[in-house]
Parts: C-alpha cells; structure tokens; sequence
C-alpha cells in the first residue's frame, strides 16, 4: 500500500471525525462534507519523513515502529495546522485553483484564514454572468467575509470594488448587459467578476 493512502486512512478513522465541521466553510451544504488541508498534504508527509530520517517507501517496507512513528508525528503535525470542511464539490472545485497554482499563492498575502475562505468562494464567481441571485450570494460572501457593516441588498459594485482593492484582493466587477434575444435575461444587467490583472 502507498505511504500516503496509509496514513490518510489512519487519520478519516482517529481524527477527520473530530474536526470537521457540520457544513461547509464556501457554500453552507451540510452533505458529501470532507476535510481540506490548506497545507498539502504532501508538504506535510515529506516534512515529517525528512524529521525523522525515512524515506518515502511503500508500506510493505517499513518496520510496524516505523510505520507507528510516521502516523503519530503526522497526527501530532495535525494539531497544529488549518483546515477547511468542504462538500465534495468546492473540495473538487478548489483543488481545480490549486492546480493553477492561484489558491496557495494568494494564500501567502492572506494572513487571515477568513479572507482564504472568501478566495476560495469568489472563485467560483470568476467569468460567469451573475444576475441578480447571483449578486446576492456574491454580496453574502463579501460582507461576511470581509465583515462589511452592510445590508446585503443595499451595497454596489463599486463598493464591493473598493472593498477589493482596500482588502488587498485581486478582483474587479464589472457591470454589463445581456444582449441576445435567445436569452430569458434579454436587456438585463449582469456583473463579471474579473481578476483585475487580466483588465484590458
């Protein structure tokens, strides 16, 4: 059996169960819940194999102490690193982010895990038009996120925007309008949440 396979079972049964959350941190579900590291988990294998003196094997080539070893450090390492409970979809969604390498190098400007989170939303509201259910949970994630004194129904773009460029967060909205008669949105305004390095 592979190292890692190993020892994330070891820790869905002794410790996953003691730290997730009853919904998740991006969009509020309460099923398909699983546990993100925001450190890779990887990173967190490698560290502790380099710790300790070990190389990466396979399982069927470690001693049953080595093996004891390398899970009690992990767990150890686990109680002192941060976590996110995600349903299956903004799991699968995020780590789409990470393999463009966009998530874990915001996460380096983003000192507050509350910020991380709301990355990680805003995210999924990146290049799609957002009429106005849209906007509402988009205005949700802000104000929570940023903890903006506001009624959710009642701030604009533009003060988003500024609460964007104050907080640091690469993002812009913009305000456009639907233009093709096939659409049930026809003659609607819409927003595009851009990333605002991309602004032409």
């Amino acid at each position: 059996m592979k190292l890692q396979a190993y020892i994330r079972g070891k820790l869905s049964r002794k410790l996953i169960p003691l730290i997730r959350k009853d919904n998740c941190e991006c969009c509020g579900k309460i099923e398909t819940l699983e546990v993100h590291h925001v450190k890779l988990f990887s990173d967190i294998l490698n560290e502790t194999l380099h710790e300790i003196a070990l190389e990466y094997k396979d399982t069927k080539n470690y001693s049953k102490s080595e093996l004891k070893l390398i899970t009690n450090v992990i767990l150890g390492k686990h109680l002192d690193i941060e976590y996110m409970t995600l349903c299956k979809n903004c799991h699968e969604d995020l780590h789409i982010i990470d393999r463009h390498n966009l998530y874990y190098i915001r996460k380096d400007i983003m000192q507050d895990s509350n910020n991380t989170q709301l990355i990680i939303c805003i995210e999924k509201f990146l290049n799609i038009k957002l009429f106005k259910n849209e906007q509402i949970e988009l205005k949700k994630y802000i104000i929570d996120g940023l903890k903006i004194k506001s009624n959710h129904g009642s701030i604009g773009y533009n003060s988003l925007n500024n609460a964007f460029e104050k907080f640091g967060l690469n993002y812009k909205i913009i305000s456009k309008k639907e233009n093709s008669t096939k659409s049930k949105n026809f003659n609607h305004k819409y927003w595009e949440i851009i990333e605002s390095n991309n602004i032409a």
